[in-house]
């Protein structure tokens, strides 16, 4: 049975009566914990509750309640990447851990889980572009999406530059970039070059 804590937090999910009703029962003991995590606002746990929830045989009812937790609870880049239901389809067959890092804010990390999935990679990062705060940090350091596209091994580097820059840390910034700088040298040394005229 479900606890009111936990039937709440399906609810502001988008997960009513009749449609637990008709969820696999192998699914319900991740939902039930998808539930309880939203409404403690844990939302990383949350979301990957949800992951494991759509692997036990409620895929469609999980992949629905995950865009509409990102569109209700998520902001920046993790809402942008999280309201696509291809790309959330395919995050929850291929990366489930995923999931918890974007719902937890952990932009950089999450990308870590997806460097041999290059086609899910590249959809992840073109989301992700969506936000407009996170487009225009990408930019203060002279970096578009197809560089964010070509970076490959690079690009949790990047993502983590990117924020940096937005919150104006710019040495944090630079760090980032050199760490990646084995992995796609040739647009580390653009972003690095841009950031360098902000120190001091």
């Amino acid at each position: 049975r479900y606890g009111q804590k936990a039937y709440d937090g399906l609810k502001n999910a988008g997960i009513d009566d009749e449609a637990l009703s008709k969820a696999a029962k192998t699914a319900l003991p991740d939902l039930k914990l998808a539930g309880q995590a939203g409404v403690d606002q844990k939302y990383g746990d949350a979301l990957k509750s949800l992951g494991d929830a759509a692997k036990a045989g409620g895929a469609d009812l999980a992949k629905s309640a995950i865009t509409n937790l990102a569109k209700e609870h998520l902001k920046g880049p993790a809402k942008a990447i999280l309201s696509g239901p291809k790309v959330v389809d395919e995050l929850a067959k291929s990366a489930p851990g995923t999931l918890k890092k974007l719902g937890d804010g952990k932009i950089g990390d999450a990308f870590e889980d997806l460097a041999s999935n290059k086609p899910l990679r590249d959809s992840v990062i073109t989301a992700a572009m969506n936000d407009k705060d996170f487009s225009a940090n990408a930019e203060k350091l002279g970096l578009s999406k197809d560089d964010l596209v070509k970076a490959g091994a690079a690009l949790p580097n990047m993502v983590r530059a990117a924020e940096a820059a937005g919150k104006g840390e710019w040495k944090q910034a630079v760090d980032e970039l050199a760490n990646g700088a084995r992995h796609a040298p040739e647009l580390i040394a653009k972003g690095i070059q841009t950031a360098a005229k902000n120190l001091p």
